[in-house]
């Protein structure tokens, strides 16, 4: 293939890039919705569907990687665009899987407890004495009184709104970022390698959304010093910043942070590069800087430290950073790896999957720092570091000293909350890193600069496929990564809403595969669900025993002192087969636990709609 000839090959690669499109378009068409849990929603179709999205995501970046590095745009025909549409339309198809394969809605943690809280604020008509964060909560309540639909239906919209939103504000922020258009087109690339990280639209969370908001705001943050007149961005970005602190006390705090990064790069700048001034939109950019630090301090504090629960937060951190407050997430895996004795093959694969993006990124982030550090001193004073380059270097290194902090010691927010804030800056570093070796391949002989020319694309592409592969397979959660789907079926949701409305008050629920009180939360609202959990008055809390405690007892009755109800879901079913088949030894439960547990006299079966079941322990001394 000759690079000189590359306009037809876009229209090819475009064509395959569609093709690949409608074929996976076809395959979810012919494929039945799921009839129950699944455990991934990978397993939901074959090979080839994982592969034609791959590939036409694959083949976008390929169209716009070769008009950034072989000028082969027009001006009636930007290839670039059509690269960025190819790769969008897999990355909505995937995202609305969920939705596609049948889901009420996805995500059984978090995502069900907002919606109650939306549920509050609907039967109340007031958001509740202890919710700190209640601005998506009031959007979504506001979107579901307006269109007259439930709330699920919103919420599971809204939280795939904010991904259209999330790769024209990274556009935006790039613009002003990076010095010429190639630049930025490098960067969405990088980007969509993160699938524009659409992983925060699958469910409804103030942490999830707000997140994808930071973009937005770093662009009128720096826009104001890119215009004469820029009192409508400062008035923008002041009501934006009033918003955004209702949305999260973690991300309004790390965009605090960044604001004080801003500043002190403002007087770093001019030093490093050994120059007295800066430039007319830096310059006005810092005449501001401590204010506007000042100000998101000011509205942190006053709003979230009049929340008793935030205070307490804060108090854990420190004491776990001072006085230390449990086991690291390091040595907790370190403990599963010595328990459990995976095998060198399963070990390396949890690895890749896991951690495969963090490793990826931070050595690709920190050679192109080496790398840019290199050539300023080799061509000091007159390589001069450009403003955001120092920014950037400056935010990713504290970013992931935080983030290696939070693995290696128990640090309450947990690491992958840092890691994103990591991948924002990366993107800023590799582009540049990426840039100046290609540069500077241009001052060699004709074949040296071929030759390197070539071996950066390669580079290139295999890090994009890598990269795209892993954030694909890790987006939703399953057993790959060490997880279960978190679909929601109508069978949980039915199965709750019967035990809580016809179960005995005063016997407590125990549950394998579920928590009934998230389903609570989202069916009655957080409040009623509260009040209701609080009237169970049981003395003696007990959790299901290993396979039922079959091992050492004749019935599940002898292990309990008082009656209790059990709910098991085709998840605890399912879980330990499919997810662990290699490791029977060490599985908590077995089928033939659940065959021993449907002849068990002290165990009555009192509800049971095929993926929910609901049973009622009678201890044997009763």
């Amino acid at each position: 293939m000759k690079f000189g000839k590359w306009d037809l090959d876009s229209n090819v690669m475009a064509i395959i890039a569609f093709i690949c499109i409608i074929l996976s378009l076809l395959i979810i068409t012919f494929t039945p919705p799921a009839a129950y849990y699944e455990i991934s929603i990978y397993n939901g179709y074959s090979w080839y569907f994982w592969f034609f999205i791959l590939t036409s995501i694959f083949l976008g970046q390929l169209i716009i990687l070769k008009d950034v590095y072989y000028k082969t745009s027009q001006k009636k025909y930007k290839d670039w665009l059509l690269g960025i549409i190819i790769i969008l339309i897999p990355m909505v198809i995937f995202l609305f899987l969920p939705i596609i394969r049948g889901y009420p809605t996805y995500g059984f943690g978090d995502h069900l407890t907002h919606i109650g809280e939306v549920k509050d604020i609907l039967q109340d008509g007031h958001i509740a004495k202890n919710n700190f964060y209640p601005n998506l909560h009031i959007l979504t309540a506001g979107l579901t009184w307006m269109t007259g639909t439930n709330i699920i239906s919103i919420a599971n919209f809204l939280s795939r709104f904010f991904f259209f939103f999330s790769p024209i504000s990274i556009y935006l922020l790039y613009l002003i970022i990076f010095k010429n258009k190639d630049e930025m087109k490098f960067a969405l690339i990088l980007a969509s390698t993160f699938l524009f990280f659409g992983s925060f639209c699958k469910y409804i969370a103030p942490y999830n959304q707000s997140l994808l908001l930071v973009p937005i705001i770093l662009f009128l943050y720096l826009k104001r010093g890119n215009v004469q007149n820029n009192l409508n961005f400062s008035i923008l970005f002041v009501i934006i910043i009033i918003s955004y602190t209702f949305y999260h006390p973690l991300n309004i705090l790390f965009l605090i942070l960044i604001f004080l990064f801003f500043t002190i790069t403002f007087y770093l700048y001019p030093k490093i590069n050994g120059i007295n001034i800066i430039e007319d939109s830096e310059k006005k950019l810092k005449e501001k800087s401590t204010n506007i630090v000042l100000f998101s301090v000011l509205l942190f504090f006053v709003w979230y430290f009049s929340f008793s629960s935030i205070i307490g937060s804060f108090y854990k951190v420190f004491s776990s950073i001072f006085y230390g407050a449990g086991e690291s997430f390091f040595q907790s895996q370190a403990t599963a790896l010595n328990t459990y004795s995976p095998t060198l093959y399963d070990t390396i694969k949890t690895i890749v999957y896991t951690y495969g993006t963090l490793l990826i990124v931070f050595l690709l982030s920190f050679f192109s720092l080496i790398y840019i550090f290199v050539l300023w001193r080799r061509n000091m004073p007159s390589f001069r570091l450009r403003y955001f380059l120092v920014f950037s270097g400056v935010s990713f290194f504290v970013f992931s000293g935080l983030l290696v902090a939070a693995f290696f010691v128990d640090f309450i927010v947990g690491w992958n909350r840092f890691f994103v804030w990591v991948l924002i800056f990366s993107i800023i570093l590799i582009t540049l890193a990426i840039n100046f070796l290609l540069s500077n391949s241009k001052r060699g002989f004709n074949h040296i600069r071929s030759i390197t020319k070539f071996v950066t694309i390669v580079f290139v592409c295999i890090f994009l496929i890598s990269l795209t592969f892993l954030s694909t397979f890790t987006f939703y959660n399953s057993p790959l990564t060490g997880d279960a789907n978190l679909q929601v079926t109508y069978m949980d949701w039915v199965g709750v809403e019967w035990i809580t409305d016809n179960k005995n008050k005063q016997i407590v629920i125990e549950e394998l595969g579920i928590s009934h009180w998230r389903f609570s939360n989202a069916i009655y609202g957080v409040n009623e669900s509260t009040l209701m959990e609080s009237e169970s008055i049981s003395n003696i809390i007990k959790p299901i025993p290993d396979h039922f405690s079959y091992h050492n007892k004749s019935t599940l009755g002898e292990y309990y002192n008082e009656s209790t109800y059990m709910i098991i879901t085709r998840l605890a079913r399912i879980r330990y087969p499919e997810a662990y088949p290699n490791y029977k030894e060490l599985w908590r439960f077995t089928p033939q636990d659940f065959n021993q547990l449907q002849g068990d006299n002290s165990v009555n079966r009192v509800f049971d709609n095929g993926d929910f079941e609901a049973y009622l322990i009678r201890p044997n001394s009763m």
